[in-house]
């Protein structure tokens, strides 16, 4: 893929080494961040204690002792990781090296010979192992330059790592491993213990600040972890030269034409261009512009104004009428005149059919419905005759005929009905 995207490999480590150098510095940002709050919850601990009359520095020592096992066991270790094998690489290049010398010794030594003879053989032979030597010579160069690249960047990491803990020195002997550990747990107990002699309060608001610490200190490592990585696969990129790379990478964007002198934003009006660039501003059709808007603004305004009264007058005269056309057909319901019998007995028989509340869909119709739930499709008639009240005044509402037929024919539509509320009978063969 590299082939494909690259014809210049400086162009490629260019963009490498700053994209990875701009990943460090982020990293770098949030770990400061993240100290900076450690510090602050650390502050408030110490503040705390003293409060409560408790002058041992607690949290300085702990510090103390938690950086010399970090920098014993994680870091240090690394180092001397990376200088046994920085030391094997080197005796390595050494060595080969040596092979490399002692070739073109024996290079000068045949040409020597060769202009020292007269014996046509021997410059022949002399040609010929020199020939041999040149093919090893370049074959151990190769092998050698690999050493060296890939020796390059552990000796970076070495560097970087050393000079990130200067401040601590590697080589004191008195620094125990065992010993370190031990004092730190001694000192830990003691620390939980001076706090559980502490009122709740003030032992919750210490162990809330411990564990904001210590999530801190989770995400430093994740962060620091994610930084040594970038670095290992990028160690040129906290060495190399920022302004070359931006050079670099000039030209790359000169080769694709990319402008960045223009400000112009997509949405921005193309009078409004003040750069020189591709809008290509003309003053004389701004002002056309700015004419037409003058004349054009005021009178729309007024129009959209009018027309949004009227439209609110229409819509609360609809309003009322509806309102007062839903307070009819309420009364009209509440009105139960006892004489009708034939009407109480009607009623008392749908009350007698069990039936489910149902709103349509679009793409539904009475007869897919009915097909869904009945024996049949052609039970939708069941649906009609339950609802046949409010299917009718639906229909005329929507100036279509409630007839008999009519609803035969738009039971299959798939589209009118939707939406409309709809009580569907649990007795597929119910009719009035």
């Amino acid at each position: 893929m590299n082939e494909l995207l690259f014809g210049n490999i400086i162009e490629k480590e260019a963009l490498e080494n700053i994209l990875a150098l701009n990943q460090i510095k982020k990293c770098d940002n949030a770990i400061n961040n993240y100290n900076n709050e450690i510090n602050e919850q650390k502050n408030n601990i110490i503040n705390t204690l003293e409060n409560e009359g408790i002058k041992e520095d607690y949290i300085g020592k702990l510090d103390k002792y938690k950086k010399i096992l970090s920098n014993m066991t994680g870091e240090n270790d690394r180092i001397s990781e990376l200088s046994i094998i920085i030391e094997e690489n080197e005796n390595r290049i050494n060595e080969f090296q040596d092979k490399v010398n002692e070739l073109e010794s024996r290079q000068e030594e045949l040409k020597k010979e060769i202009f020292e003879t007269n014996d046509p053989s021997k410059v022949i032979e002399c040609q010929n192992e020199i020939e041999n030597n040149n093919v090893r010579i370049n074959d151990l160069n190769e092998i050698l330059n690999g050493l060296i690249s890939d020796n390059t960047p552990l000796l970076i990491e070495k560097e970087y790592l050393i000079a990130k803990n200067s401040d601590f020195d590697f080589n004191i002997p008195n620094y125990n491993k065992e010993d370190i550990s031990k004092d730190l747990d001694e000192l830990t107990k003691e620390f939980n213990t001076v706090i559980e002699g502490l009122d709740l309060p003030i032992r919750e608001n210490i162990e809330f600040c411990q564990k904001k610490i210590k999530n801190r200190e989770i995400e430093i490592e994740k962060l620091t972890n994610r930084k040594n990585s970038i670095i290992e696969a990028f160690p040129n990129s906290i060495s190399f030269d920022l302004d070359l790379a931006y050079t670099d990478i000039e030209n790359l964007l000169e080769e694709l034409d990319i402008k960045q002198n223009c400000t112009c934003v997509p949405d921005e009006n193309i009078f409004d261009c003040e750069c020189e660039c591709a809008c290509e501003c003309d003053c004389e059709e701004q002002e056309e512009y700015n004419e037409v808007v003058e004349e054009t603004t005021e009178p729309e305004i007024e129009e959209d104004i009018k027309d949004e009264i009227s439209l609110i007058d229409d819509t609360e005269e609809v309003i009322e009428e509806k309102v007062e056309e839903d307070i009819k057909e309420e009364n009209e319901k509440t009105v139960v005149e006892p004489e009708v019998e034939e009407n109480i007995e009607d009623s008392k028989e749908s009350e007698e059919i069990g039936s489910v509340s149902y709103v349509l869909s679009e793409g539904e119709s009475l007869v897919n419905i009915a097909e869904k739930v009945y024996p049949s499709a052609s039970n939708w008639e069941a649906i009609y005759y339950f609802n046949k009240e409010e299917i009718d005044k639906y229909l005329v509402s929507n100036g279509i005929s409630n007839d008999f037929e009519t609803v035969k024919e738009l039971a299959n539509d798939t589209s009118l009905f939707a939406g409309i509320k709809l009580e569907i009978p649990t007795d597929y063969n119910y009719k009035i």
